[in-house]
């Protein structure tokens, strides 16, 4: 696959430094019992009872790597690269234990060159690579987390990347927290991939690496609605919403709290290379140290843009946040924008 670039109302699931200590060598199952071809189940890091379903297909032990970790094992990977699970749904779940949350976090999900039907889990996800290129069938139907990027690389082991790449079009985004850190990339020929509907319940927060705490397509983009904030960070295009294509359009965009600008050029930042529908901003518009930081701008069409609060200026002394701008190339002159 291709190579990585206020607070949630969510409480963040907590793991004790006792469970981070220990790093044991990742293994292949019997952690990972295989219950009939669509259920597998394995004790979780704090005791719960975790189970993975998918819709079709066969389940072997050798699709797991796991490593031993506090009361249980850390689910590191799932690996349908292999094929013989196109399109089918995937959902991960966990059943409470006295000494657990009833959540499970996943670290890494491939299907790397296979599509993939609707994915759901009941905890955090690192990253996923999924579809085949084909514009056809949906690379993704749709992904539902509880947040993404939350533990960083604890739950890959330590290495391995925060950036998902799903080669085609992924129909539904469903953060329930934050996205912290992580990307996720639709990429493919821009006339045919896309991102449907965005929901993140938490933040957008960039990190120290490039294109971190991102959500990015080659081509269109649906309705994107953040909660909270769009936190630039000190990396590189970090804390974006982003349209690559001159093609591609984004519908719109409602941030509940603030765009902000971080000490990384181009970072908080709601960019299309297209058209770019209505953009709400509950609360202010905030450049950062870095430049062109805390930032909306369109390429071609900007509908109009609401700011709740203010437009407040970042410490760059050149092309210093915020702005809002679309650049006038093209003829098109006029935008909208109203500052309550």
């Amino acid at each position: 696959m291709w190579k990585p670039l206020r607070k949630s109302t969510i409480r963040p699931r907590r793991i004790s430094a006792s469970l981070r200590l220990q790093p044991l060598e990742s293994r292949l199952a019997p952690a990972v019992t295989i219950v009939n071809p669509t259920t597998a189940t394995f004790t979780d890091v704090d005791g719960d009872k975790a189970i993975v379903k998918v819709s079709a297909g066969t389940l072997t032990p050798g699709l797991f790597t796991t490593a031993a970790t506090g009361l249980g094992e850390q689910l590191q990977t799932i690996n349908f690269g292999g094929g013989g699970f196109d399109g089918v749904n995937l959902t991960i779940m966990a059943v409470k234990a006295p000494t657990g949350d009833g959540l499970v976090n996943v670290g890494y999900i491939n299907s790397n060159g296979h599509d993939f039907g609707a994915v759901r889990v009941a905890g955090d996800l690192g990253r996923i690579d999924a579809g085949d290129g084909d514009p056809e069938v949906a690379a993704l139907k749709s992904l539902t987390v509880l947040s993404l990027g939350r533990y960083g690389l604890d739950t890959q082991g330590g290495t391995g990347y925060l950036q998902s790449g799903i080669a085609g079009t992924l129909g539904v985004l469903v953060v329930a927290g934050d996205v912290k850190e992580a990307h996720v990339r639709v990429y493919g020929n821009d006339n045919d991939v896309k991102i449907g509907a965005i929901t993140v319940g938490g933040s957008l927060i960039g990190g120290s690496n490039d294109d971190s705490g991102q959500i990015s397509s080659d081509g269109d983009m649906g309705m994107v609605k953040i909660r909270r904030d769009v936190i630039g960070g000190p990396g590189y295009n970090s804390g974006r919403i982003i349209s690559q294509s001159s093609s591609g359009k984004i519908a719109g965009v409602t941030i509940g709290g603030s765009l902000i600008g971080g000490p990384g050029n181009d970072s908080g930042l709601v960019y299309s290379e297209g058209d770019l529908g209505m953009v709400r901003i509950g609360h202010d518009v905030i450049g950062g140290a870095g430049e062109r930081s805390g930032r909306i701008e369109s390429v071609y069409k900007l509908a109009a843009v609401t700011i709740g609060g203010s437009l407040i200026g970042g410490s760059t002394f050149r092309f210093h946040g915020p702005a809002l701008r679309m650049v006038q190339d093209h003829g098109l002159r006029w935008h909208v924008l109203t500052c309550e």
